[in-house]
This record gives C-alpha cells, sequence and structure tokens, in this order.
C-alpha cells in the first residue's frame, strides 16, 4: 500500500508538472523541429527548388508540430497560438498547405483569434480557408463564424 500511495504522488507530481510547464517541454521539442527546418526563407527556397521532396522531406516535421500543438491546445492555448502562428508562417504557400494539419492549426487559430476580438485576423484566416480547402471538415463553423462577423463588423 504504502508502494502504491508513492507511485501515485510521483505520477500526481509529474501530471502537474507536465501541466504547468508544457509551453516550455513543447518550445524545446519544437527547438529541434525548427532546427531542422531551417528559416522560413531557407524553406520557401525548397519549395522553388523543387516541391515534391519539400513534401517529402517536410511532412514528419509538420506531423511533429501536429503531436505539439493537439496537446497545447489542451494544456496551453498561448502557446498553441504561438505555435500556430510559426506553423502558418512556414507552411502557407507550400505545397503542404493543404495538409490537415494546416487546416486544424488555421480553423482553431481563428476561431481564438474571434474569441478575443482580433477579428481581422480571424476574418483573413476564414477567408484562406474557404480558398485553401472548399471541402473542408470545418466549413460549416467556418462559414458560421463568417456571417457572425459579416452581420456584427460588416466584414465582406
Amino acid at each position: 500500500m504504502k508502494t502504491f500511495l508513492i507511485g501515485l504522488a510521483v505520477v500526481v507530481a509529474a501530471c502537474i508538472f507536465l501541466i504547468t510547464s508544457y509551453s516550455s517541454i513543447g518550445k524545446w521539442v519544437i527547438a529541434g523541429v525548427v532546427e531542422q527546418e531551417g528559416t522560413v526563407d531557407s524553406m520557401k527556397e525548397q519549395v522553388d527548388k523543387d516541391p515534391v521532396a519539400f513534401a517529402a522531406k517536410y511532412q514528419p516535421m509538420l506531423d511533429r508540430r501536429n503531436q505539439v500543438g493537439r496537446v497545447a491546445e489542451i494544456l496551453d492555448m498561448g502557446y498553441f497560438m504561438e505555435l500556430s502562428k510559426d506553423t502558418l508562417d512556414r507552411y502557407l504557400d507550400t505545397p503542404l498547405q493543404t495538409d490537415d494539419t494546416v487546416e486544424h492549426f488555421m480553423v482553431k487559430s481563428a476561431l481564438e483569434l474571434d474569441s478575443e476580438v482580433q477579428t481581422a485576423q480571424a476574418w483573413d484566416l476564414y477567408k484562406r480557408y474557404t480558398v485553401l480547402f472548399p471541402n473542408g471538415k470545418d466549413l460549416s463553423v467556418v462559414h458560421s463564424a463568417m456571417t457572425h462577423l459579416t452581420l456584427k463588423y460588416g466584414y465582406q
């Protein structure tokens, strides 16, 4: 019984640490990904050289960003927004811009920006989403949000 309680205390302490320090852990993981990706400009140069090779090389890195982002979305929305902005800056206008991960980051970021009343940025992401994902799984949510912004703030 004593061993069980000690083990339980260790598990609870580890969970508390994970929850309170996730942005630090996520930044550490993503730092390795960013090191592999290089700068945004070097990524754009890779796209210009060979789009197919770009997609093959960078897909695993985008998948890692997705894994970290899914957990950050639950534990630390501030870090999720930071990661989302960096991911969208890097992968929009590349062959991977229509990947499910980019779709997820785009929709969740736009919804969060909308809830924080940063409507111009949210509107831009919604518009971009409708162009990139005309049959996207979140299209009805995006259309509803766009209707709300149109009625409330007059966006066209």
